[in-house]
Formats: C-alpha cells, structure tokens, sequence
C-alpha cells in the first residue's frame, strides 16, 4: 500500500458518518500490507491503531487487532508502540483484558528498546511523504555512508517543512550538482546540507522570496 492510498483509508475509516460494516477484517487487512519504505511500513500500523483510536464507534476484536499490531516484531519501534498506547487510551470503549494488552505492550517496549540497532537506519518519526522525485530518491538512496544518508533524508524534510516544494528543492540540488556553492568556490559533497544553508542565496524559488 502506497502512502496516499493509506491517507484515503484512515480518513474515510474516522470521517465515516455510521460504522463500516466489517471493519475489524478491514484493519486486520491493512496491518497485513507492506511499504518497501520502512518508515511508510510503520505507518501502516500507526494508522491501523489511530483508526480504532479515534473511531466513534465499537470495532469488534479491537484488542485483538491492538494485540496484532504488537506482535509485528520486526516492524515496531518504539515510535509505533506510542501511537499503540495513544489509541488504547483513546479508544471509546473499556477493553475487556485492557490490562493485560498492557502489560504486553509493555514487554514488547522493553524488547524494542533492548534490541540491538544492528546499524539500521532511522528514517525520521513524522508523517511527510518521501520525495516523489526520481532524482532526490536516487540521490538520497546513492550515499553510501548511512550517517551521511541519514542527516541528508532529514534535511529534506526540513526544507518541507520550511514551505519549500520538492520542485525547488530539486532545482537547487541540480544548481549546487553544476555550480560552486555561494562563497565557497567548490561544488558541494552533500546536495541537501549546502541547499539547507545556501537555499536563500540561490537562483530558486524558496519560501524567503
């Protein structure tokens, strides 16, 4: 499931004016969907456990649901399981075994955080969209150090947030890629780190201009 298709699902499950008939067999499915993009993959569950959170209505086997949803071991982290709790909380009704569903979470937190990182990467806890550009993605996934390409997806969604659009963002990677960065007299090693500093001095469109 792509990101944009799982936006669609979550508003229509928790703006439904009346309940969605077989909406437990409706989560289940969604939880079993995948995103090559781990962040996105996270999200999947993220979303399956608001849409029981912020329902106005019983979902029949919630806990069980909230229960599936904890046991993907190698798709939480602690950034899923916080949502998890929010949405038990949230939840309309009293769970029958609420606490026990608890205290599971809880031991599936001590394992997430227990768990060597194995140098897995962190791809950042917010609900942006990757990069739909063909050139930002190829540039991002082509740095071989993971630190680099870590800090370098982050100061993407930086620039998103600063009000850039991924238009200019691209268009003052491209500029940097060809030309010198602003006083420095040498081309920049890392593209979204020089367009985060210079982006204002650039023949670009940016949110100062």
């Amino acid at each position: 499931i792509d990101y944009d298709t799982l936006m669609q699902v979550y508003q229509t499950m928790v703006e439904s004016p009346g309940p969605i008939a077989h909406t437990d067999r409706l989560l289940r499915l969604l939880i079993s969907k995948r995103n090559p993009d781990p962040r996105i993959d996270q999200m999947i569950l993220i979303f399956a456990a608001r849409a029981i959170g912020h329902s106005r209505y019983s979902i029949p086997h919630a806990q069980g649901i909230f229960e599936s949803i904890l046991r993907k071991d190698e798709r939480i982290n602690e950034w899923v399981i916080s949502f998890v709790a929010e949405a038990i909380g949230d939840y309309i009704d009293d769970l029958p075994q609420g606490d026990q569903l608890v205290d599971f979470m809880d031991r599936q937190l001590e394992r997430v955080r227990s768990r060597p990182t194995g140098g897995r990467e962190f791809f950042g806890y917010h609900f942006l969209p990757p990069p739909e550009s063909e050139f930002i993605r190829a540039y991002i996934g082509g740095i071989a150090d993971q630190s680099d390409r870590q800090h370098e997806r982050t100061r993407y969604y930086v620039l998103i947030k600063s009000g850039m659009s991924e238009e200019d963002i691209e268009a003052g990677m491209k500029y940097l890629q060809d030309h010198a960065a602003p006083g420095e007299g040498t081309t920049c090693r890392l593209l979204l780190q020089c367009l985060l500093r210079y982006r204002r001095e650039l023949p670009v469109r940016s949110p100062a201009q």
